[in-house]
C-alpha cells in the first residue's frame, strides 16, 4: 500500500507540474495524454479526475469508476482516502482556472489478487514441505538405525578369542566411522 501511495504521489505532482506549466494552453492534448496513461495502466484501474467548485467533476479520465461519489470534506483534507476499492490521492490546485483540484487512483483489487496469488503459492508450498519432510525424516532415519543395527550385530558377534572381525568403514570420517 506504501509503494502504491508513493506511486499515486508522483502521478499527482507530475500531473499537476503539466497541468499548472507556463504555456499549457492544450487541454484537450493533456486529456488526451492522460487517457492513454489510463488505458496503459488498465490493470492497476489507473484513473485521473478534475474537480471543479465544490468538488463537481469536470473531467475524468477513462477508467474513473462510474460510481464514484463526490469526495467529502474529510476525504478532501485527508489527501489520501478509499472508496469503495479505490485508493486516491486528492490535491487542490492553485490558481488553474475553473479547476480547483486533482484527484489520482486505482483500483486496489490487482493488490487484492497478487496477494490472493501468493497465498495460494504459500499454501502449495507448505503443503508439499508437509508431505516431503516426513518421507525424507523417515529415510534418513533408516539410513541412520541401519548402520547403527549392524554396529550392534557387529559387536554381538565379538567374542575374546574372535577379535579379527571388524566392521566396514565407509569412509564418510564420522563418529561411527571412529567406533569400527
Amino acid at each position: 500500500i506504501n509503494d502504491l501511495d508513493q506511486a499515486l504521489r508522483e502521478d499527482l505532482r507530475e500531473i499537476k507540474a503539466d497541468f499548472q506549466a507556463p504555456g499549457r494552453q492544450d487541454r484537450r492534448a493533456f486529456q488526451d495524454e492522460l487517457n492513454r496513461k489510463a488505458a496503459t495502466h488498465d490493470y492497476h484501474g489507473w484513473f485521473v479526475r478534475f474537480l471543479g467548485p465544490g468538488g463537481r467533476p469536470i473531467w475524468s479520465s477513462q477508467n474513473t469508476p462510474e460510481d464514484l461519489p463526490q469526495f467529502t470534506t474529510e476525504q478532501q483534507a485527508a489527501a489520501v482516502f478509499h472508496v469503495a476499492q479505490n485508493r486516491i490521492r486528492y490535491e487542490v490546485v492553485a490558481s488553474a482556472g475553473e479547476v480547483i483540484a486533482i484527484a489520482v487512483g486505482c483500483n486496489e483489487g490487482f493488490i487484492s489478487r497478487d496477494m490472493a496469488r501468493i497465498d495460494r503459492l504459500v499454501l502449495i508450498v507448505a503443503g508439499i514441505v508437509v508431505l516431503v519432510a516426513p518421507i525424507g525424516g523417515y529415510l534418513l532415519a533408516g539410513r541412520t538405525t541401519k548402520i547403527l543395527a549392524d554396529l550392534i550385530h557387529t559387536t554381538d558377534r565379538l567374542r575374546p578369542s574372535e577379535l579379527k572381525e571388524r566392521l566396514p568403514i565407509r569412509g564418510t570420517g564420522d563418529e561411527l566411522d571412529a567406533l569400527a
